[in-house]
């Protein structure tokens, strides 16, 4: 996901797993896999990424 030129800070000193994969060079069929994952297994997770995304994107706006 880098190349999308977004790379995401993280919010807390805690690793989160789908961050560290956003910001990796994974391509981008097996981060949709992992992330579909996640919606089943741990919806929170995701919304903690979608908040990081939201988040980032209001900084740079800025």
């Amino acid at each position: 996901m880098k190349r999308k030129g977004l790379v995401l800070v993280y919010t807390s000193n805690e690793p989160r797993e789908l961050v560290e994969d956003f910001n990796s060079d994974m391509p981008e069929e097996e981060f949709a896999k992992k992330l579909e994952a996640a919606r089943k297994e741990a919806p929170k997770a995701v919304e903690y990424l979608r908040k990081v995304i939201r988040q980032q994107e209001l900084r740079n706006e800025s």
